[in-house]
């Protein structure tokens, strides 16, 4: 899974943040491994002349026959993971990727056991809808999770109105036994 958002409002943001996961995807597919292509996409976003582009990069990289997860995280905010109806809160401090020519990924890793979610959120998530969004993951049981990931994102964006002004993204992928 790749999640990335523009720094900043609007259309340059939205902009950045698809070139980045457009980037990403197919760097990826031609066969580069996933540090070279962070390191790629931030080549790629510092040497745009005359404007300024940063992007936060997240990816959660799962082995579906292991179940072994890593995390890269390039100014990106907390991951959930929900285990056995609990949340687990995995933050890794990085700078968003655009900024420094030099930039060495952040990344961390563990397993995914059969029943695990890992939700990846955008910074307009703030820490109390996170922790919202948390206590409803540890309940959520069967059913559509793309449904459900939605509702909870809508139910953060409703917390913060009048507040803030950023978008709010959610994705979220479950490990499942065939």
């Amino acid at each position: 899974m790749v999640l990335s958002d523009g720094m900043g409002t609007g259309a340059k943001a939205a902009v950045s943040a698809t070139l980045a996961v457009s980037l990403c995807e197919n760097l990826i597919k031609a066969g580069f491994g996933i540090e070279a292509s962070i390191k790629s996409i931030n080549s790629a976003l510092i040497v745009k002349p005359g404007e300024e582009m940063s992007v936060t990069l997240d990816i959660a990289a799962i082995d579906l026959y292991t179940g072994q997860l890593v995390l890269y995280k390039s100014g990106a905010a907390a991951t959930l993971i929900r285990r056995s109806g609990k949340c687990i809160k995995v933050e890794l401090p990085s700078l968003p990727l655009g900024i420094l020519r030099d930039c060495d990924p952040v990344c961390t890793k563990g397993m995914l056991e059969k029943g695990d979610i890992a939700l990846l959120t955008s910074d307009g998530i703030g820490d109390e809808s996170l922790k919202s969004i948390g206590e409803k993951l540890q309940v959520f049981k069967s059913g559509e999770l793309a449904a459900y990931v939605r509702q909870l994102a809508a139910d953060a964006k409703n917390s913060c109105e009048g507040k803030k002004d950023d978008d709010i993204t959610a994705i979220a992928v479950a490990l499942v036994k065939d």
